[in-house]
C-alpha cells in the first residue's frame, strides 16, 4: 500500500525514475573522423562541431552498428564506443554536454 502511494506521487510529479533506467543516452560530436572517406565521389565535408544527444533502449556496441544524423547540419555519423560517450541518465548526459560546450 505504501509503495503504491510513493509510485503515484512520483508519477504525479513527473519524476518516475524507474522508467528512466532502461534508456541509454549517447553524446557525440559532429566532426570528420577520416578525411580519406569520400562517399559517392563527393568532396569531404567537415563536421559542424555540434554536440548531439541520442536516446535509445539498445546498448551501443564497439562494432558501430548505429548511425545518427547531426541535428544541426544533417551530416551522418556511425556511432561506436570510440566516438560516443554513453550515460544512463539524462541529467548526466546534459551535464556532460554543458561541460563540452564551455
Amino acid at each position: 500500500m505504501e509503495n503504491e502511494l510513493i509510485n503515484e506521487e512520483e508519477e504525479i510529479d513527473g519524476l518516475n525514475h524507474h522508467e528512466d533506467d532502461k534508456w541509454h543516452y549517447w553524446v557525440w560530436k559532429c566532426e570528420c573522423s577520416d578525411s580519406r572517406m569520400r562517399p559517392n565521389g563527393r568532396a569531404i565535408t567537415s563536421g559542424c562541431g555540434h554536440i548531439n544527444v541520442r536516446k535509445s533502449q539498445k546498448a551501443l556496441v564497439a562494432s558501430g552498428n548505429f548511425q545518427d544524423k547531426c541535428r544541426n547540419c544533417g551530416r551522418g555519423r556511425r556511432l561506436n564506443g570510440g566516438n560516443t560517450s554513453i550515460f544512463v541518465s539524462k541529467v548526466d548526459a546534459d551535464r556532460y554536454v554543458r561541460r563540452l560546450s564551455q
